[in-house]
């Protein structure tokens, strides 16, 4: 897996998304716990056989607490325009949802540096 970090400083795009496969694999131990505006870890799974483009986000540095991925349209679109410009990536909480018996979710920003 390969890292996609923040290395820019200049703010090239910023979007909202949800962060998908949050309810598999026991990832929902991990996304209870994050909080607004914790930053994720983002990273490219190019050995994914589904998909060379994965982007799958965890909560910690260790990469330890997978929380799920980015929707494979968006994460096309993200590393096309890191291959292409060289843009780098940052990924924050912006909220939670969920809980009170219901499935969590997560709701983030997704903001592209050059």
């Amino acid at each position: 897996m390969k890292r996609l970090e923040k290395k820019g400083t200049t703010v090239v795009r910023e979007m909202r998304t949800k962060v998908v496969g949050v309810s598999m694999e026991g990832r929902q131990a991990f996304v209870q716990q994050l909080v607004p505006g914790q930053v994720l870890v983002l990273c490219n799974e190019e050995e994914n056989p589904f998909d060379v483009n994965a982007l799958k986000l965890f909560a910690d540095q260790e990469c330890a607490k997978p929380i799920g991925y980015i929707a494979r349209e968006i994460a096309s679109d993200i590393m096309m325009q890191a291959r292409k410009f060289g843009y780098s990536y940052e990924v924050r909480v912006q909220a939670v949802t969920g809980g009170n018996g219901r499935t969590y979710g997560v709701n983030i920003v997704i903001t592209a540096y050059k």
